[in-house]
């Protein structure tokens, strides 16, 4: 009986005692925090170019208005929109004279007492915001304003805007009766005459002019009026210079080579960043300096193979991408050298035997050679005589094949000392198998001329 009520006096403080404090459930910002921290999505990621807009001009005032990049994404952990650059300046290369204002509350702005009459430059970037991880500074979207001469007379916000490998047109419209005329000329050179390019319109744009990107080119533009309209004159000319951008091609990288059999099989990373169609032009020159022209290639694939390669030796490769033509977006990249060098073999110095003047020929010079096992495949000797010693006269020259071990060198003169020299070479035409150092030179020593027989006559 005692031993049941302890049991159950135990049960009820066991009951009654304070339970173990739980572990806290994290914060919803701390949960969303660590996806954030765990999420596969790359981070740093350049900002595209942000689209820019004219809202309105006058005499002195140029109102812009831009949009998000698209690849922005809203996160409640960042601010709702990036820092926007919109710098201004009438020098199209934006190397001085500039204004700048950094933006992050707002997609528009009004830039006031501006020169009248003046084309105006403006260059839109979009930042990412401090501590925002998941951005880089992106690309600038650049257009051209010329601020109006006179309101409703004069044609005045006239706008450019490039794009990569194109630029559109608008302006105002000119209020003056009857029919207008509005032409708009293009010229790569401000100092020729005539243009490259000319529209006539009487709407007041001109869209997706496809022009080379990377360049500067000048638009002269005015407003005319149309045949048998005589209520004004013609407008007084506006020249606007403005640079197209091109998307730079990057450089080939990570560049490797394989021999398979001979075969020599040349790659390297593909580029994906392109616009338009583009191809790989490869230039290959091969020698021991690499100055001897091999070929030039042009590859759709990031990939090149060249049979029968191995007897070359070796091999530079001058890799560069370049736009195909109708791509105008897209700019030649900096080029890639890429060097292979295949295997060296050395020959080994042979040996031979003494060499002799046969005793029934003594214009002839018996040479031979003892047999080496670890010779390279193919390999051949190149044998030399000469009349002095150092092999410059009276020279006579042969090659024979590695099987072959044994020749003679006839008409060589028994009175006259010669020099005899050899070497092991390769192959024909195989530049990976090097020839060896040429034998100690041997010496023959002049044989002196048998005397006349005597004249029997007394």
């Amino acid at each position: 009986m005692k031993i049941t009520l302890l049991a159950s006096l135990c049960f009820i403080l066991i009951s009654c005692s304070e339970s173990p404090e739980s572990t806290p459930l994290k914060k919803s910002g701390q949960k969303e925090e660590a996806q954030r921290t765990n999420s596969y999505e790359p981070v740093g990621k350049p900002l595209t170019k942000p689209r820019v807009e004219v809202m309105a001009v006058t005499q002195s005032e140029v109102s812009l208005n831009w949009f998000d990049p698209s690849n922005w994404q809203s996160d409640p952990g960042y601010p709702s929109q990036p820092v926007f650059l919109v710098e201004a300046s009438t020098n199209p290369k934006f190397d001085n004279l500039v204004i700048e204002r950094e933006i992050s509350d707002s997609h528009q702005t009004t830039f006031s007492n501006l020169q009248i009459d003046t084309p105006h430059h403006f260059r839109v970037t979009a930042l990412p915001t401090p501590g925002d991880p998941r951005f880089l500074q992106g690309e600038s979207t650049i257009i051209t304003v010329v601020t109006a001469s006179y309101p409703r007379e004069q044609v005045g916000g006239f706008v450019v805007s490039p794009e990569l490998g194109k630029v559109d047109f608008s302006w105002s419209e000119l209020q003056q009766p009857g029919p207008i005329d509005y032409v708009v000329h293009l010229l790569d050179d401000p100092s020729k005459q005539k243009p490259f390019q000319e529209f006539i319109t009487r709407e007041t744009e001109i869209l997706d002019v496809i022009l080379q990107g990377g360049r500067t080119y000048w638009a002269q533009f005015r407003a005319s009026p149309a045949e048998d309209n005589d209520a004004f004159s013609t407008t007084d000319e506006i020249t606007v210079e403005f640079d197209v951008p091109g998307n730079p091609l990057p450089q080939p990288y990570n560049i490797s080579a394989i021999d398979r059999n001979g075969t020599l099989e040349i790659q390297w990373s593909a580029v994906s960043s392109n616009i338009g169609k583009f191809s790989y032009m490869i230039n290959v020159k091969t020698g021991q300096t690499l100055e001897e022209p091999f070929g030039d290639f042009v590859q759709k694939e990031a990939f090149l193979s060249i049979p029968d390669a191995k007897p070359y030796g070796r091999f530079s490769f001058t890799i560069k991408c370049f736009p195909e033509a109708g791509n105008y977006a897209d700019l030649e990249s900096p080029i890639s050298v890429f060097i292979y060098d295949f295997p060296m073999v050395y020959c080994p110095t042979p040996s031979t035997k003494p060499i002799s003047r046969p005793p029934n020929e003594s214009s002839d010079l018996k040479i031979s050679f003892k047999a080496i096992p670890d010779a390279p495949a193919g390999h051949r000797y190149e044998i030399e005589v000469a009349s002095d010693p150092e092999f410059s006269a009276g020279l006579d020259r042969r090659t024979i094949g590695g099987n072959e071990l044994e020749t003679t060198m006839t008409g060589r003169l028994p009175e006259e000392t010669h020099y005899v020299r050899i070497r092991m070479i390769g192959p024909e035409d195989d530049a990976t198998i090097i020839a060896s150092s040429w034998t100690d030179t041997v010496v023959l020593e002049a044989q002196p001329k048998p005397s006349p027989p005597a004249n029997p006559l007394p």
